[in-house]
């Protein structure tokens, strides 16, 4: 019976041995799975946040070119207005407003 027993002994260990070394190997397994799955959520989060800054500096770039069209038309229309108001007083009336108040 004592050599029954070893061998049992023995068979119980190897698959002790065995379980734990299959349970390391799943542990990491699966660090390496979440490992990529983070890298996939870290890939998808930073397209989405390299759009999002791309659309602003293009939101950027079109109000500033806006605010340079809006500058020039209104350097414009102060001209037309001066020119009003020099024929205004040329014409001997007196305007409403003064060059200071533009």
């Amino acid at each position: 019976m004592s050599t029954e027993l070893g061998i049992a002994l023995i068979a119980g260990a190897v698959s002790l041995a065995s379980a734990g070394f299959t349970y390391r190997s799943n542990r990491a397994t699966s660090r390496v799975e979440e490992t990529k799955v983070d890298a996939a959520a870290f890939d998808r989060a930073r397209a989405i946040y390299e759009g999002a800054l791309s659309r602003m500096d293009g939101e950027i770039a079109h109000q500033a070119e806006r605010l340079r069209s809006q500058g020039q038309e209104l350097r414009t229309l102060r001209r037309q207005l001066l020119v009003l108001i020099r024929q205004v007083r040329e014409a001997g009336l007196v305007p409403a407003v003064s060059e200071e108040d533009l």
